[in-house]
């Protein structure tokens, strides 16, 4: 332990620079006392950053048994604020460490005290202390009660949902929190109450931000009934609930029944119209976006010259541009028009890509006059842009053009662009324009020819191959390639293989995987020992097309001594042979100390879908390298081994990163077993990967109905919803039974969804309970979805 004068760092702290007492907050961490944690927390107060999050990292790293009760005394000490405030932000650094701790705080006696524990605990979000604050709604101060309120909206969790409720029958100010928690919850239940306090002055604004964040579509007609009054307090507020509401029904394709509709028609009012045209210039950033998204979906015409003018603003222009592009080929016109008024670079690049994603021709050509813009990027955007019209002759002369421009990403897109082009005259204005052409414009021209249908430039490119030119030379190989016709037997291609120059022995190399035949491999061969290691990758990974299982001994033996471009390619290479000394190989390699070749092996394993080395694999999951665990995912998902599903469900459980979970999920999806859609249910409580479960489990077909019908039982209304979902999506007419009962749920949002679940999978079974659905169920929104279902079995029997 070091020693530590802490009088003289305490010192520091009060008056010294901002150097000096970072210093200070360093030298206190190294001391690894109990002592130095109050001057620590108390530099969390530090005007500096750095020195604030120093401190904080400081005693966080510190045993919670030690630091706990120290920062308890902290939490009662009325009089230094700074400390206190400290406290409260070092307790949930600890995550769940810090829960019981806190939880028994949430007991004290002292009203602060249950007050401070109730906000740290929302903002660690840990489930378990979700019982305890649901108790603490009913303290007998509103301040505890407001606290946890808030922390419930925080964890976010199904279970406080009827609580919160109740909640919202209490005073203003605990009504008003329970109200935001509930549109974090995000449970259509919450719904009914929520829209019973709409008219309220005083929490209407909570309200529609609540109703927003659910979501669900049953709030739209008193929304837009809201929106109808034009009350200038509560518009914009209005329009982003609304907005949110369209948003969450896209998100998963669902039908939004006929509140929509209202939507539709209050929003798409002159009065509304001039309101959402006059909000694009707002100082409030989502305000303008709110508007731009409300105008995407309304495609009024008289709003395009507003939104075009907001493509200069780069928070939103993603939303500007997709709402332009929304309306098709109605957006041309005026679209041309901004470009004619010669615009900043940045706004003319927005225009063109406008243009281009609605791919009218008029527009298109429209960019023909900016190839000679002065700015680099509004050129570059424009070549690609035109290769939607690459066929048209004036588009084709002026690409061949852009092919002697001094900018390399120019020439790349113009040659990208032409050999897509299907046009009989190309290839003749090509060799036309090849004489006037010099070093890299002729190289992209080549490239072209290479790329053009058919084996016509075959003559034009074998002359080339002979060019003085090493460029031309290499280019002209690559493009033969293409071709193959006549081109093994040729002397251009021996003499490439022979080249002084590395890169047209990389060509060859690439020609000749390019041939199908094992003709080439002797050469090849020669070429993976090739002194140049950009020779060696290519014909390795021609090895990979043309070679046989003595060519893998070969590039094994190539391994030792190769650098790591080589070496990476070299294993790609190795996945397409299926031979028991590659497999060991592989397995001894996936220990390789550097992460990229162990991702490179994981990638062959899962390119050669036999799902090799799985110990090794398995291992890998573990890996510190994120790229390394991704690629394991994949590898194992290529196998489709029930013994590898199960590694990675376990991995599933234990996973918090969650890029991975993704991955994991995706890679079950693809390995075709019902019984992982039933382990994959229990995601679809985590926010971030509700899409992609429901993907996977519609892929893998209906869950276990036992196991389903069971979860289901436990969940609360937005899971119950998201289920049935599934179910239709799915379309089992075994789950059919089920979903009759469901139409009966206690939630009338999930009876609705069954309903319409039930027109899905088209079952007469579910007529004469729909039927009754129809006749009797308490809710409008249920009896409508009913009759839409019933009229579309009626369509399909």
């Amino acid at each position: 332990m070091v020693e530590i004068d802490y009088s003289a760092l305490e010192s520091v702290l009060g008056g010294g620079t901002e150097e000096e007492r970072y210093k200070a907050v360093r030298d206190l961490v190294k001391s690894g006392s109990i002592g130095a944690v109050r001057p620590l927390l108390a530099a969390m107060g530090d005007e500096s950053f750095r020195v604030r999050e120093e401190s904080l990292r400081g005693v966080c790293g510190y045993p919670a048994e030690l630091v706990f009760p120290e920062l308890e005394k902290y939490l009662r000490d009325g009089d230094d604020a700074n400390v206190r405030t400290a406290a409260m932000e070092a307790f949930p650094r600890y995550g769940k460490r810090a829960t019981s701790y806190l939880l028994a705080l949430l007991r004290d006696p002292d009203e602060e005290i249950r007050t401070f524990s109730g906000v740290m605990l929302g903002a660690i979000g840990d489930p378990d202390s979700v019982a305890d604050l649901i108790a603490a709604l009913d303290d007998v101060d509103e301040n505890v009660a407001h606290a946890a309120a808030e922390a419930l909206g925080m964890i976010a969790d199904d279970g406080a949902v009827e609580p919160l409720i109740e909640a919202l029958k209490k005073e203003f100010w605990i009504r008003y929190p329970a109200a935001t928690a509930l549109g974090q919850i995000g449970d259509p239940r919450a719904v009914p109450p929520l829209l019973d306090l709409i008219g309220d002055d005083m929490l209407q604004g909570a309200v529609i931000e609540a109703l927003g964040n659910i979501g669900d579509p049953s709030a739209a007609p008193a929304l837009a009934r809201l929106l109808a009054r034009d009350d200038p307090l509560t518009r914009n507020d209005v329009i982003a609930a609304l907005v949110k509401v369209q948003s969450k029904i896209d998100s998963i394709g669902q039908e939004g029944g006929d509140g929509l509709g209202e939507i539709a028609g209050v929003l798409g009012r002159d009065d509304v119209v001039r309101h959402l045209t006059g909000s694009l210039s707002d100082p409030d950033l989502e305000v303008r976006k709110n508007a731009v998204v409300a105008l995407g979906w309304l495609k009024k015409v008289q709003s395009l010259p507003g939104l075009i003018e907001l493509l200069g603003d780069f928070e939103i222009e993603e939303y500007v541009a997709g709402a332009i592009t929304g309306f098709g080929p109605e957006a041309v016109p005026q679209l041309v028009a901004a470009l004619e008024m010669d615009p900043e670079a940045e706004i003319k690049c927005a225009l063109v890509r406008c243009l281009d994603w609605i791919g009218d021709e008029r527009g298109l050509l429209a960019c023909l006059g900016l190839l000679q813009d002065p700015d680099a990027e509004v050129r570059l955007q424009s070549v690609m842009a035109l290769g939607g019209a690459s066929s048209s002759p004036a588009v084709e002369d002026a690409l061949i053009g852009v092919l002697a421009d001094d900018d390399p990403d120019l020439r790349s897109a113009a040659a990208e662009a032409l050999g897509k082009s299907r046009s009989a005259s190309l290839e003749e204005k090509i060799r036309s324009a090849m004489p006037s052409l010099r070093g890299e414009a002729k190289a992209a021209a080549v490239h072209v020819l290479g790329d053009l249908e058919g084996d016509g430039p075959f003559q034009t490119l074998m002359e080339l191959a002979s060019s003085p030119d090493t460029a031309i030379r290499a280019e002209a190989i690559r493009a033969l390639g293409k071709k193959r016709s006549g081109l093994l037997e040729s002397e251009s291609l021996l003499a490439a293989i022979n080249d002084g120059n590395p890169l047209v022995r990389a060509a060859a190399a690439v020609c000749l995987g390019a041939a199908g035949s094992p003709g080439p491999v002797s050469h090849l061969e020669r070429l993976i020992r090739d002194k140049d290691q950009s020779v060696g990758a290519a014909a390795a990974e021609s090895l990979a097309r043309v070679g046989g299982p003595e060519s893998a001994a070969v590039l094994m033996d190539r391994f030792a001594e190769a650098g790591p471009r080589l070496r990476r390619a070299i294993i790609r290479s190795l996945g397409s042979f299926a031979d028991k000394e590659v497999k060991h190989f592989l397995s001894e390699t996936l220990k390789d100390p550097n992460p990229e070749i162990r991702t490179a092996v994981l990638e062959s394993m899962a390119a050669n879908h036999e799902g090799r080395a799985a110990p090794g694999v398995i291992v890998a999951l573990d890996d510190a390298d994120w790229g390394v665990r991704v690629a394991a995912i994949r590898a194992l998902s290529a196998s489709r081994d029930k013994r590898h599903r199960a590694a990675l469900i376990d991995r599933l459980g234990e996973e918090r990163d969650n890029v991975i979970k993704k991955e994991i999920v995706a890679a079950l999806s693809k390995m075709g077993d019902r019984d992982t859609a039933t382990s994959l249910l229990p995601l679809l409580h985590e926010e971030d990967l509700r899409l992609e479960v429901m993907e996977a489990i519609e892929r893998l077909g209906a869950p276990d109905m036992e196991t389903f019908a069971d979860y289901f039982s436990k969940s609360g209304g937005a899971i119950k919803g998201l289920m049935v979902d599934v179910l239709g999506r799915v379309g089992d007419p075994s789950f059919v039974p089920f979903l009759i009962r469901v139409l009966e749920d206690e939630f009338f949002t999930v009876r609705a969804k069954a309903a319409h679940a039930l027109s899905l999978i088209g079952d007469s079974r579910a007529i004469a309970h729909l039927i009754r659905s129809q006749k009797d169920d308490p809710s409008e929104e249920v009896r409508k979805e009913a009759a839409r279902s019933l009229k579309k079995l009626g369509e399909t029997r």
